[in-house]
């Protein structure tokens, strides 16, 4: 975490970085909904016809991990962005919390599926 400001203490300025937190807040929020909506999804195909391992539930895995990798790091460049544009100084903060790490497993889950697609393609073609 690197931060500098100017000298200037000024309650605008306490103002502009909580709308920067409101505004992040709603990306990572609409992020969450795209992540349930496409869970909610596959859930929906599986409830349908029970074929956990098909090319369109590995495209929307993967698609979720995706997501999980947006949310674990957009919010940090998102802020240090505004934040330095908005507020005189700089400040970066980074740092890598839990989602990153399920976003990387979540990942390997999906290559895990993707190969299991295969193999029922495989199966499916056989018989």
């Amino acid at each position: 975490q690197t931060e500098f400001f100017s000298g200037v203490e000024n309650q605008q300025y306490n103002q502009i970085e909580e709308w920067i937190l409101v505004v992040i807040a709603a990306f990572s929020s609409v992020l969450i909904a795209l992540l349930l909506w496409t869970a909610s999804m596959i859930f929906k195909d599986l409830a349908a016809e029970f074929m956990p391992f098909s090319v369109l539930t590995v495209n929307r895995l993967r698609r979720i991990a995706g997501i999980l990798l947006v949310y674990s790091l957009a919010p940090q460049i998102m802020y240090s962005v505004l934040h330095t544009v908005l507020i005189p100084g700089y400040s970066i903060t980074f740092g890598l919390n839990m989602s990153f790490f399920f976003a990387i497993i979540f990942y390997c889950l999906t290559e895990i599926f993707r190969y299991g697609a295969s193999l029922q393609k495989e199966s499916d073609e056989t018989l």
